[in-house]
């Protein structure tokens, strides 16, 4: 382990040229990084789904446009609500109760603020094509 304070080099890759740069060692502030890693109480899995965030090769994997943002359906759990009600592996989330979803926190951000009980009122761009509105339970 280095001394907390003290500089030293490092290398790395960046846009594919390597470089070299100078750091100060930190000290690793844990409780910060436990706070970062925290997840909602209540997660996706409760849903009968799993979102992943929509990154450009995963939009070139479903044909979708690369500048698309949302959150994928990437596991379906086969007797949850989610079947239920139609979501699919592939679709892909844009809102929920008309609030735009960008990624996956903001996915987890908008479903831990909802209450127990609440309807949530899903935008889904579907694998197959097409838009439809989702209606699932919380």
């Amino acid at each position: 382990a280095s001394e907390v304070g003290k500089k030293t080099t490092i290398g790395l890759v960046r846009d594919g040229k390597a470089k070299t740069v100078t750091v100060k060692l930190a000290k690793r502030d844990e409780e910060r990084i436990v706070a970062q890693r925290k997840l909602p109480e209540k997660t996706t899995t409760e849903l009968g789904f799993n979102v992943e965030t929509l990154t450009p090769q995963l939009a070139q994997q479903l044909r979708l446009d690369e500048n698309e943002k949302g959150v994928v359906v990437t596991e379906i759990d086969s007797e949850g609500a989610a079947a239920e009600v139609g979501l699919n592996r592939g679709d892909l989330i844009k809102e929920i109760n008309r609030q735009p979803v960008n990624d996956a926190d903001e996915f987890n951000a908008i479903i831990a603020d909802a209450k127990t009980d609440d309807t949530l009122q899903l935008l889904v761009k579907q694998r197959r094509g097409g838009y439809q509105v989702i209606k699932i339970k919380r």
